[in-house]
């Protein structure tokens, strides 16, 4: 049992949002925060420092965002995780995903980019996703590997 599970977790690949991006949205709040907290030094208006708890919340969303929000190929499943505080999954399964993947010039050379999904009639997205080029290329090997006809029978009747 121990080691299905540990094999179980052994192929389960995780890519997050891309670092750079999560780190300039924190440094926005920051710069926010700061520029607050100076107002309110210099007006000494407490309601000011007050309105300063705002960008912190904001800063501590982006961090919860980053650790629970991810794309994650889950053997035959890719498996889409959202959430701040209570998080929710959708599996969808390779063989009849149908990705699309979107990124512009400097994505393209960053290596991020925007994976939309269809599951059961709903647009599942998740953008700026980091290491992009691995995720299309894993999700096109374990495709090809699913789409021959005695392994589809095999994860089908599962």
């Amino acid at each position: 049992m121990l080691r299905r599970v540990r094999r179980q977790r052994d192929t389960e690949i995780v890519f997050r949002r891309f670092l750079p991006w999560v780190l300039a949205d924190m440094g926005l709040y920051a710069g926010v925060l700061i520029g607050l907290l100076a107002a309110a030094i210099i007006f000494s208006n407490p309601l000011i420092g007050l309105s300063a708890l705002v960008p912190l919340l904001m800063a501590g969303r982006v961090l919860l965002r980053y650790h629970t929000e991810a794309v994650i190929v889950r053997g035959a499943l890719l498996v889409m995780r959202y959430g701040t505080l209570a998080m929710d999954e959708y599996s969808v399964p390779l063989w009849g995903a149908a990705p699309t993947y979107q990124y512009g010039l400097v994505a393209r050379l960053l290596n991020y980019g925007t994976i939309q999904v269809i599951c059961e009639g709903r647009l599942l997205r998740m953008r700026q996703v980091a290491s992009f080029r691995t995720l299309r290329t894993l999700i096109a090997s374990r495709q090809a590997t699913l789409m021959t006809p005695d392994t589809r029978l095999l994860v089908v009747s599962r």
